[in-house]
């Protein structure tokens, strides 16, 4: 790209005048319809032929820029003046210790071979003149270029030839970015190649989203499986039921064994909760109801349902009925703990040490006998809502099986899956899409944070939806296994409470997740600048390498 200097030759025909402080920058840019290609004539390469020709046309003009399509000479110049950064440092440090001889040498090698490159570019390539920056002294020039500036192609097809660059090249006038947004390194870039670009960026981006989302929803589908199990330990059931040992339901070995504790049962083989405990639960529940109902208030706590209480005398609210059931599931459950848990009122509950193991096997072990709906055999708790699945399992939390180590590990992945996930995509994104040569930074930078912002949208906000409505009809004849049994195959069918507390709240805990990461990193990385500075001032051989060290980076608004 060549640089500018102010213009100190006037124009013919033009006076000039004192600059005023406001300058405002134009992008011009010139192109030929009969070649269907934007940028100045190849020959265009005397600024003071593009700034006359303005100043002429529209007022003062303060100065004119052209940049050429030498991009990948400005590229290696980059990469040089980093590498003879690089070795100043060396050169620096082999003064004060004369160490790093060799490493000198590596780099003035590079350095010689880059110089190579950039001369035989020079030799070989005539760079094209692709924009011209041109900086008016007043506003009124500015505006009045910007009206005359044809708009659209028929526009340039049918523009003057006075009006032309040359009487032959129509042009087309933009605002300017500002001088350092512009990538000039990308200025040599076709809008053909670029839209090429774009589709394979956007293609790439749209098979992360969707490998992401993907992830995302079946550690979401995990996580829901693991929390809302009902998998009682059989043992723990046949221990509380029949006893040491786990009584009738355990082997031989497990009678004469007598273990107190449920690590010692062993059950038979071929043993089905199903079938074992409901013959003697069902004898068990009937005397439970008798032990557990009070004057006026009757307890039913039947095989295969909740307990329920019926008010013989005085009439109670709902929500006073609920309360009640808590207080009485919760005093079963400390009686057949132990008897000194018990309530006095409960004396005789000391015989009725496995109502609260029967109630609990009963809701999980209750068939359904065949309907018009279900099918025999099938266990009533896989038709249980949502609303039924949370009482179950607070209600009989001792005897559900406790999550492996595994499970674990997989329940707290999938909690900050989303926040990790998104934290990736953030880094992929910023990295593939300076492939796209975009013209200037901010341009950029935009398409950065709309290609985020959609990715988070669809991880955070869409996924909780799809992953936990539950609306199969959406999905119903579709083949696909992912589709058929995680999306729209959740456990909620509204925005109720039961959704507020099992995604609702997760979901405030992403968002406050994300909201204070980027604080958090911005807090890190002030730490890290401060150790920065004082280690740079220790191993900075260059003033370069000192001044970096105190000088604070770019502020990027997409990160």
């Amino acid at each position: 790209m060549s640089t500018g200097r102010s213009a100190e030759e006037g124009c013919p025909a033009s006076s000039l005048k004192p600059y005023l402080s406001l300058t405002l920058a134009l992008e011009c840019i010139v192109s030929s319809w009969r070649h269907c290609a934007e940028g100045l004539p190849d020959d265009a390469s005397d600024k003071e032929e593009v700034r006359c020709f303005f100043e002429l046309k529209f007022g003062k003009v303060v100065d004119a820029v052209l940049a050429k399509n030498d991009g990948i000479l400005l590229t290696l110049h980059r990469r040089r003046g980093q590498l003879s950064m690089h070795f100043d440092g060396l050169h620096a440090r082999f003064i004060r210790t004369n160490r790093g001889e060799r490493r000198m040498q590596k780099f003035e090698q590079k350095l010689e071979a880059l110089d190579q490159r950039i001369r035989q570019l020079k030799r070989q390539k005539f760079f094209k003149t692709k924009l011209a920056f041109v900086t008016f002294s007043e506003e009124a020039s500015y505006v009045k270029c910007l009206d005359a500036s044809p708009r659209g192609w028929v526009a340039r097809l049918f523009m003057k030839p006075e009006d032309q660059f040359r009487g032959m090249f129509p042009y087309t006038v933009t605002p300017a970015p500002a001088p350092s947004d512009v990538m000039f390194e990308n200025l040599d870039v076709s809008e053909t190649s670029r839209f090429w670009r774009r589709c394979a960026i956007g293609l790439v981006t749209l098979t992360l989203l969707v490998v992401s989302f993907s992830t995302i929803a079946f550690l979401a589908t995990e996580k829901r499986r693991l929390l809302t199990s009902t998998d009682m330990n059989e043992e723990a059931l046949a221990l509380a039921i029949g006893g040491p040992g786990g009584g009738v339901f355990g082997t031989n070995a497990s009678r004469l064994l007598a273990s107190p504790t449920f690590g010692g049962v062993t059950l038979p083989e071929d043993f089905k909760g199903t079938d074992a405990f409901e013959s003697v639960c069902r004898a068990e529940l009937a005397a439970c109801e008798v032990t557990y109902s009070e004057p006026g208030l009757l307890t039913l706590m039947s095989w295969g349902s909740f307990l329920t209480l019926m008010p013989v005398s005085d009439a109670m609210s709902a929500t006073e009925k609920g309360v009640k059931v808590k207080t009485v599931v919760k005093e079963i459950a400390d009686c057949g703990v132990t008897q000194e848990r018990c309530s006095p009122a409960r004396a005789e509950a000391a015989d009725r040490r496995g109502c609260h193991a029967c109630y609990c096997a009963g809701l999980t072990y209750h068939t359904i006998t065949t309907t018009a709906i279900h099918a025999g055999g099938e266990r009533s708790v896989d038709s249980f809502s949502d609303l039924q699945l949370s009482t179950l399992r607070e209600q009989c939390d001792g005897f559900l099986e406790k999550p492996a180590f595994g499970d674990t590990v997989l329940i707290v992945a999938t909690i900050t899956a989303v926040t990790i996930i998104n934290a990736l995509l953030k880094v992929v994104i910023k990295s593939i899409s300076a492939f796209e040569r975009h013209v200037s930074f901010i341009s950029l930078q935009s398409n950065i944070a709309e290609k985020v912002f959609m990715a988070q949208f669809l991880n955070t906000a869409v996924l909780l939806i799809v992953v936990n409505a539950a609306i199969p009809e959406l999905t119903r004849g579709i083949s696909s296994p992912f589709v058929r049994d995680v999306l729209f195959h959740g456990n909620h069918r509204d925005f109720d409470q039961m959704w507020y507390k099992d995604i609702g709240g997760p979901l405030m805990i992403t968002m406050l997740i994300n909201t204070m990461a980027p604080i958090a990193t911005l807090f890190g990385l002030e730490l890290i600048a401060a150790f920065s500075r004082c280690w740079g001032r220790c191993t900075a051989w260059t003033q370069k390498r000192l001044d970096d060290a105190y000088t604070a980076g770019i502020h990027v608004l997409s990160c």
